[in-house]
């Protein structure tokens, strides 16, 4: 039986997550590892999250039956035009980056007729989650464990492609649930653009003022943690305000508000008010968290049910999903 080909496009802690994910000793997946970034890749190679590098990308991808891509947002267009034509027919790439609609327009315009472009979206293990450690250092096999994966397919999308990508999420022993890709764009705005714009809206006049100096070295994690989602990179974040155009706008308008709000309180020396505010802010933080933990999430999706038949790795290895133990009293 044919063992499948799989390609991890960006090594750093997501990519060699999936990949030490991927090369569990009960899967038989030939996994391919490639990163702009020689150093990287090594490091990759070196912890066992890939059998083998390639430094050149299309080598890395012609032969592969999945592609995942891990890479900033900026990076997914030049990545599907330059692989676009050399990939397999029946290719199923994975675009992990935060935000769906404008990968599928450029996977209509780049991939070949055959080759199939998902979005999803990998949520964090719990046990993970607050785990700061960056680059393929910080990879885990279990990262995504325990977490949800939203797959965010086009209308049109093969329905074996779309049931790889829950294959894909199933080996992750994540939990597979479909978004329409509109909605999440708008969700992903809030959770991931916002808290970088927000960041930078304070670093930059931090950074400037006279009393940086002082700052810089009696701040404490609270500025750090605040700034992290910075790390995305600027034209990452740049590209991703303006594709995102009316849903950056439409956060601005209601953070904007927000704070001028906060601002009126305490100009009037409201306290009240803002400890209220405050207080409210963080028992809602902390039941979020509390979520995150158990995994227990409403489910407003509208998307439609998960396909039943054989996706890809139903055609190449006879695929089926783990088996979830068998609870007490359950039938053998």
């Amino acid at each position: 039986m044919a063992k499948a080909t799989i390609t991890i496009v960006g090594l750093g802690k997501r990519g060699s997550s999936i990949g030490l994910a991927l090369r569990a000793p009960e899967l038989d997946f030939q996994v391919i590892g490639h990163d702009k970034e020689a150093v990287v890749a090594k490091k990759a190679r070196s912890l066992g999250a890939v059998h083998t590098t390639a430094w050149n990308l299309i080598s890395a991808c012609e032969t592969a039956d999945v592609i995942i891509l891990t890479i900033p947002f900026d990076q997914v267009e030049p990545t599907l035009k330059a692989i676009g034509q050399d990939i397999r027919e029946g290719c199923v790439v994975l675009d992990t980056s935060p935000y769906t609609l404008p990968g599928l327009h450029w996977a209509e315009q780049h991939l070949k007729s055959g080759a199939h472009l998902v979005g999803i979206a990998l949520g964090r293990n719990p046990e993970h989650m607050q785990d700061q450690t960056h680059g393929p250092d910080g990879a885990r096999a279990d990262l995504f464990a325990n977490s949800p994966c939203c797959i965010m397919p086009a209308a049109t999308v093969n329905p074996a492609a779309v049931k790889t990508a829950q294959d894909i999420a199933l080996l992750l022993k994540a939990d597979p649930y479909f978004l329409d890709p509109a909605e999440f764009d708008g969700v992903s705005t809030a959770v991931h653009l916002m808290p970088a714009l927000t960041a930078a809206a304070l670093i930059a006049p931090a950074t400037a003022s006279p009393g940086w100096r002082e700052m810089q070295r009696l701040s404490s994690t609270h500025l750090l943690n605040l700034s992290e989602p910075l790390e995305d990179g600027g034209a990452a974040l740049a590209q991703a305000a303006m594709l995102n155009k009316a849903s950056t706008l439409n956060w601005l308008d209601i953070t904007l508000t927000g704070l001028q709000m906060i601002r009126s309180w305490v100009a009037e020396e409201n306290s009240a008010a803002l400890t209220e505010q405050l207080e409210m802010a963080l028992k809602m933080r902390d039941e979020w968290l509390a979520a995150w933990r158990l995994n227990r999430w409403e489910r407003n999706s509208t998307a439609a049910e998960i396909p039943a038949a054989g996706g890809l790795f139903g055609q190449l290895l006879g695929f089926r999903p783990p088996r979830k133990p068998a609870q007490s009293g359950d039938s053998q």
